[in-house]
């Protein structure tokens, strides 16, 4: 597009004002006289007068040089520019290649950055999953050694409450024993055996 923009628009115009300025340098060399004549045949300078104008061969001579020069300078200037555009031109493609080059580029890394969202996003849903199970396997473990330690408790506590009841139960047996013994125990004639059963008897009656 710049590139069009600078044909169409930027270089009709530098055109004409070199041949502007071209024309302006050849008027600007006025003849003297609106009709002359010159002879070729006659080595001798021929004037012709119109008005307050003489006009000689050597004066056109040198007006027609300094057109010459002129115009050979206007060419040379407009030479120059002409190389100038050209190299402005060549420029503006290169500038153009290197802006096309950079939007593939901006492209290509926008592709990328989508990708790279996207995988973003499937890493993050996999690792509120992740985090879901690492909940959910923590809680069960949780429960898995509060039910041994409440199974611990009731053996225990079943534990306790048989020996208790052992013990109760070897009580009341080492208690009919020692009835049994007393009773069936043969008279003593001896005082202090019969001390001792009375004070049996006196602690098995406060019992």
């Amino acid at each position: 597009m710049a590139m069009e923009h600078f044909d169409e628009k930027i270089l009709p115009v530098l055109k004409q004002s070199a041949c502007t300025s071209m024309v302006n340098a050849v008027s600007s060399y006025e003849l003297p006289g609106s009709s002359f004549m010159i002879s070729h045949h006659n080595s001798t300078p021929t004037t012709s007068v119109y008005g307050q104008h003489t006009l000689t061969a050597e004066n056109w001579n040198n007006t027609m040089r300094a057109v010459f020069i002129k115009t050979r300078k206007n060419r040379l200037s407009f030479l120059n520019v002409e190389a100038a555009m050209k190299k402005l031109r060549l420029r503006l493609k290169r500038q153009a290649c290197f802006i096309h080059l950079q939007s593939k580029k901006l492209q290509n890394q926008s592709k990328k950055i989508h990708e790279q969202e996207q995988q973003i996003s499937e890493m993050r849903r996999h690792f509120e999953e992740w985090e879901q199970k690492i909940g959910d396997l923590t809680a069960e473990l949780s429960r898995s050694r509060e039910e041994p330690l409440k199974g611990e408790k009731i053996e225990s506590c079943k534990r306790k409450r048989i020996d208790v009841i052992k013990r109760t139960s070897d009580n009341n047996d080492l208690e009919a024993k020692k009835r049994k013994l007393i009773v069936e125990r043969k008279p003593s004639i001896d005082p202090k055996d019969a001390k001792f059963k009375e004070y049996i008897k006196s602690q098995l009656l406060d019992k």
